[in-house]
């Protein structure tokens, strides 16, 4: 759709999103120590094996689904509880730490260029851990400021 922009206010406190992690069930060991002791498998279908018992969990899923709470709420007070954007867009956000509130402006671009490949959060965050890795930061929650595009 395209048209205005739309802003609105979310009153939750800001939040980062948490890395997924990846935990290896106790009782799993014990019966791939013993796969790996009796039978002649190679490192390599070792670490298959391994890999398919890790445990994968997003520890921010509860705020996330909290956030999009709000997030719909804040847009059907508005009167836009029925926008859907399905092309490009610029987003901008600002956090209110103290405050306890994110600000979101969703402004929908008239192009027809296709939509490249790659999420934007994604592409930073790789840019901000390699500042760190390299030694020109010490951490990233030094950026305060920034901004991007994909082209």
């Amino acid at each position: 759709m395209k048209g205005e922009p739309i802003t609105i206010e979310i009153p939750l406190t800001p939040r980062t999103k948490k890395r997924p992690r990846a935990h290896f069930p106790a009782s799993k060991i014990r019966p791939i120590r013993n796969l790996a002791t009796r039978h002649d498998i190679s490192d390599e279908e070792f670490l298959k094996i391994l890999h398919r018992s890790l445990l994968f969990h997003s520890p921010s899923g509860d705020y996330e689904k909290e956030l999009a709470w709000e997030i719909r709420k804040a847009l059907t007070e508005s009167g836009n509880g029925a926008k859907f954007f399905s092309g490009p867009i610029t987003i901008l956000t600002e956090y209110e730490i103290e405050k306890k509130k994110i600000r979101i402006t969703i402004v929908p671009l008239n192009v027809s260029d296709p939509i490249p490949a790659g999420d934007g959060d994604n592409l930073d965050k790789s840019v901000w851990d390699s500042l760190q890795k390299a030694g020109l930061i010490h951490d990233d929650r030094q950026i305060v400021r920034w901004s991007g595009q994909k082209i």
